[in-house]
């Protein structure tokens, strides 16, 4: 399937794929800047960031969202990142911290030249194949009611034309409005990193032209 636009993924935790944007990397968040790392120059990042930014203004443009829909619209995903991080920390955390010592002590005997025991390499796995499967859940629940609430903002109108662009670039097209709906929202309300940027900068806009 093809992607409406840029679409981002993090690492967060423990063999863990983060997607949506609505999660940030903890571990990169943490790690000290080391002189042998690759600086990306910041007037690269940003001028990065305003192309990707300029690709999804190429789809949300036609929809001719109002100031007054966009900040509704900001607020909701606003409060549906806070929402999912919440969630997605526990899930990430909770099964870790239960086997804290395992993981210390197995290190400690690894850094000896002792094998690594089987036993700890499935529970492991085990605990990897739980949080991807609660994880789909949790991405799924995201979803459903983002797309519900961003739906009861947008017009008939607006609502057919993301349904649309979303089925132009979906090899599948037997899907319903509805559907494709929930598919473009998931590719530019929730996957894009900077949508909450993004919807603040074209608010800004919008009031400044007096629209």
């Amino acid at each position: 399937m093809r992607k409406i636009g840029f679409t981002f993924a993090v690492i967060l935790g423990i063999a863990i794929l983060v997607r949506y944007g609505f999660a940030q990397s903890a571990d990169t968040q943490s790690q000290p800047s080391s002189s042998n790392q690759l600086q990306f120059p910041k007037t690269a990042s940003n001028l990065l960031a305003e192309i990707a930014d300029i690709d999804k203004l190429r789809i949300l443009n036609p929809l001719d969202l109002t100031a007054d829909q966009l900040q509704q619209l900001t607020t909701i995903i606003i409060s549906a990142q806070v929402k999912y991080n919440q969630q997605l920390i526990k899930l990430t955390v909770e099964p870790l911290e239960k086997i804290a010592s395992q993981i210390h002590q197995t290190k400690q005997q690894a850094l000896t030249g002792a094998p690594i025991p089987k036993e700890f390499d499935q529970q492991i796995k085990d605990m990897q194949s739980k949080f991807e499967k609660e994880r789909t859940d949790l991405d799924n629940q995201t979803l459903a009611s983002l797309a519900d609430q961003i739906h009861s903002v947008v017009t008939d109108k607006q609502f057919k034309m993301m349904a649309d662009q979303a089925r132009k670039v979906e090899t599948n097209s037997k899907g319903t409005d509805q559907q494709y709906f929930n598919l473009f929202v998931r590719e530019v309300f929730i996957r894009y990193p900077r949508i909450v940027t993004l919807l603040e900068q074209m608010h800004t806009a919008k009031l400044g032209a007096g629209q």
